[in-house]
């Protein structure tokens, strides 16, 4: 089983970036590098492990094989898999090339970092339920129903931002470079 390792495992577990605090940017973190690429392997690394580890779980005659709500888990799970293995060149292009829009060096911010941002969220509370399903889903108490109908939403949510990502690459790709 493999796990991220230092950074990348305070990453998926606090869903912060090293170097960042709230919306200030601490003067650490290189600008060569928006976004951090390695952030974002790690992110979509736990997002198909715990993807991976429900899924298994759910298609196995202890977790209801695919009957009921073990089946929309199911049916979730791979979807958001699925966008995530779509997303995730798509996010690693915009986290080289965002640093482009920003308004100055001091200022790193623009539409492309913002919506990298909300992707990025997006996928940490995957991970974070993906989590809590896993270490409750044994439990008496473990809700199915409510858990695949949350699972349900962040993979629409999911598909939204892959949308929005499509359209944004498309701003890219029709206007001239530096140009909003």
């Amino acid at each position: 089983e493999k796990m991220a390792t230092g950074k990348e495992a305070e990453i998926v577990e606090n869903g912060e970036r090293p170097g960042v605090s709230g919306n200030r940017r601490d003067s650490s973190q290189s600008p060569a590098v928006p976004g951090g690429g390695c952030t974002d392997r790690a992110v979509f690394s736990a997002v198909y492990e715990v993807c991976d580890d429900n899924i298994t779980f759910f298609s196995s005659p202890e977790g209801g094989a695919g009957m009921g709500a073990a089946g929309r888990l199911v049916h979730a799970l791979t979807q958001i898999q699925s966008h995530a293995h779509s997303l995730e060149p798509v996010v690693g292009g915009f986290s080289a090339l965002c640093h482009v829009f920003d308004f100055d060096p001091q200022t790193p911010a623009n539409g492309y970092r913002s919506l990298l941002k909300v992707v990025r969220s997006c996928l940490l509370h995957i991970v974070h339920k993906g989590r809590y399903i896993t270490t409750n889903r044994r439990s008496i108490f473990y809700r199915a129903q409510h858990n695949a109908a949350e699972l349900e939403a962040y993979c629409t949510a999911l598909c939204q931002l892959r949308a929005l990502l499509y359209l944004a690459q498309r701003l890219l790709a029709d206007n001239t470079r530096g140009s909003l």
